[in-house]
């Protein structure tokens, strides 16, 4: 049974509900603000698992600025799979430049996606946060490490202004996606301005 056939019916979960208030047209949530690992929906923080940003980059300025730079140069439809289109020279060009990184091992993570969490061993890496300067954003931001099961091992305050400060947090944590869960709660802190890893 397809989605629409499953909206019809009403069944498989509350999708059948917005066709209802539609009068019969197929309706959608919608989801509000910028693509973010954490979105709005109906008011409230939620989870967004369907645009493939796992790290947390699509609204990152760098990512959004070649983005915009490789619309202009080589269009922006969407294509089909390189498996259904082929290769196109933007692709090359991207192997071309990735290949150059190859033996520099000091612009690569030093975790792994899952060998870590097998062996039941933690790794540190770190994370630089720019924060608010307020009573007890500090307070909270570790609370959202420690709720996402990471250890801090040090942590470190640099530039600090009026408004916002650098911190720079030292987690212990079992593999890179368990750090990139910890990056997305602390992005869906209102007090946090940026998380970015940093070598440490």
């Amino acid at each position: 049974m397809d989605i629409f056939e499953r909206i019809r019916k009403d069944e498989g979960g509350p999708l059948g509900q917005y066709r209802r208030k539609a009068h019969g047209y197929y309706m959608f949530p919608k989801l509000e603000g910028p693509i973010e690992p954490y979105m709005t929906f109906q008011g409230k923080q939620v989870l967004a698992w369907t645009f493939n940003n796992y790290l947390g980059l699509a609204d990152h300025p760098a990512v959004r600025e070649a983005a915009a730079d490789a619309a202009m140069r080589w269009g922006a439809g969407s294509g089909g799979s390189r498996l259904v289109s082929g290769t196109m020279t933007v692709h090359r060009k991207l192997e071309e430049r990735l290949a150059e990184f190859e033996d520099r091992d000091d612009l690569w993570r030093d975790l792994q996606w899952t060998p870590q969490a097998e062996t039941n061993t933690l790794a540190a890496a770190r994370l630089r946060a720019t924060i608010r300067n307020a009573p007890g954003v500090l307070g909270q931001a570790c609370t959202i490490i420690g709720e996402a099961g990471a250890n801090i091992l040090n942590l470190k305050m640099a530039h600090r202004q009026a408004d916002f400060f650098d911190v720079d947090f030292d987690v212990e944590v079992v593999d890179a996606r368990h750090l990139t869960h910890i990056a997305a709660a602390l992005r869906a802190c209102p007090s946090v301005e940026t998380v970015d890893r940093v070598k440490g």
